[in-house]
């Protein structure tokens, strides 16, 4: 289902700042699935650019293993969870989102093979 090596390899190429708004869009989509992360959200919301890329890149491939890692029930809460995002997306919650993290969220469901 997901294409975690061409995605890791992908992130790993962009730049600094374009890892911190990849990852907030990662963080948006799989904190249903992962919520673990929430603490990572955090700090991206409160330094952000100042991140590390090397920190990043670790972050990334982190949640990456783990959404490869789930199976069964917990595979098809994800895929399910996804499904909702997906229709939670509509104009009225777009338009309170920033044009770039929806661009970001959309490219993400892309390198997923959503």
């Amino acid at each position: 289902m997901f294409d975690t090596k061409s995605a890791i390899q992908k992130f790993i190429g962009l730049s600094q700042p374009e890892k911190v708004v990849k990852l907030k869009a990662v963080l948006t989509i799989v904190q249903n699935a992962l919520p673990m992360y929430g603490d990572i959200s955090i700090q991206l919301a409160t330094v952000g650019n100042n991140i590390a890329e090397d920190t990043l890149d670790m972050y990334y491939t982190m949640i990456m293993k783990n959404l490869e890692s789930l199976q069964g029930d917990s595979l098809e809460q994800f895929k399910n969870d996804l499904t909702l995002f997906k229709q939670a997306l509509t104009k009225e919650v777009a338009q309170k989102m920033d044009k770039d993290d929806l661009d970001a969220i959309e490219k993400t469901f892309q390198d997923l093979n959503m």
